[in-house]
């Protein structure tokens, strides 16, 4: 006939006259420390829905319904082929003329940040031959191909004619934005092929913009793009209105419950270091400029720093 639990901790153990017995040291009310049956999940909810990743509690949870098994999605294996002669693999010795390939490790970092699996080769020569060779070996092993460096309109920029060897077929090339205005976009035997800037800013925004949106749609997850809001610029940056779409590397935080943003100063296509300490682009519509208190969208890639 009990209706409520009395925690141990809230009793005292009494002897009295040999007998033994307990004393509870506060009242109780009718249900205390009573788990209901259904009260966490409730019979006929949805415990898990498709797209949603399975972390920490959704393992306890379907562990708890004795689900040992699930069907997911298989992690997209994407290549990354990067171009360049000037291009050496790390841990190779500099000579003049030379740098190291940055961008294959930014890349495979981004891939796994979106729940795909990087699958990368050594670099490769801007000739049409060596990187039409490279990718027609990658191409049977990856769900996505990613190349980067030889999309803009140079003599060593041979992308185009690469895709054309493979017979892939090109669906846009060119983005009104900056940085990562070259983009290429084409699809080979139904694998999509994603052809990015070799300058290290645009590569990293063409991949938070169009390469990660496609592995986290191909990982299943629903919501592919990503999230943007609304904050306080903090400062501005004395930028000439163009026509195209610009991105810049910001830093988003919380500030006594105001999303604000700083822009970093380094904005050009080449740098690298400014993307350290940033979790967000600014997005800036063509023709319009930035000032110090006004509103800008910011499109958030990391996690938002509180202070």
């Amino acid at each position: 006939g009990a209706d409520a639990v009395c925690r141990f901790e809230a009793t005292k153990d009494q002897f009295r006259k040999g007998v033994q017995t307990v004393e509870v040291l506060s009242p109780l009310r009718h249900g205390e420390n009573i788990a209901v049956q259904g009260e966490d999940i409730p019979l006929g909810s949805v415990v898990l829905r498709p797209g949603q990743r399975v972390g920490a509690a959704e393992s306890a949870v379907l562990a708890t319904f004795g689900k040992a098994e699930v069907r997911v999605h298989r992690k997209p294996v994407v290549g990354i082929v990067a171009s360049g002669s000037e291009l050496v693999s790390l841990g190779e010795k500099l000579s003049p003329g030379k740098i190291h390939d940055s961008n294959s490790f930014m890349l495979a970092a981004l891939v796994r940040e979106a729940g795909g699996v990087p699958k990368w080769i050594s670099p490769v020569d801007d000739e049409v031959d060596s990187i039409a060779a490279a990718v027609e070996a990658v191409l049977p092993e990856v769900d996505l191909l990613v190349t980067t460096g030889g999309v803009s309109v140079g003599d060593y920029d041979v992308m185009g004619a690469v895709y054309e060897k493979l017979g892939a077929s090109t669906v846009f090339w060119r983005v009104l934005m900056r940085p990562g205005s070259p983009l290429r976009f084409a699809v080979k035997d139904g694998t999509p092929c994603f052809g990015l800037s070799g300058n290290v800013a645009a590569c990293f925004v063409n991949a938070q913009l169009f390469v990660l949106p496609a592995i986290r749609r191909m990982a299943g997850e629903p919501q592919a793009e990503l999230p943007a809001a609304q904050a306080t610029l903090v400062n501005g940056l004395e930028l000439k209105p163009i026509k195209p779409t610009r991105f810049l590397r910001a830093t988003a935080y919380v500030e006594r419950g105001e999303l604000k943003v700083a822009a970093a100063q380094g904005q050009s296509s080449g740098m690298l270091g400014s993307f350290v300490g940033s979790n967000c682009l600014i997005r800036l519509n063509g023709g319009e400029t930035m000032r110090a208190n006004g509103k800008a969208e910011v499109l958030i890639y990391d996690q938002i720093q509180f202070r």
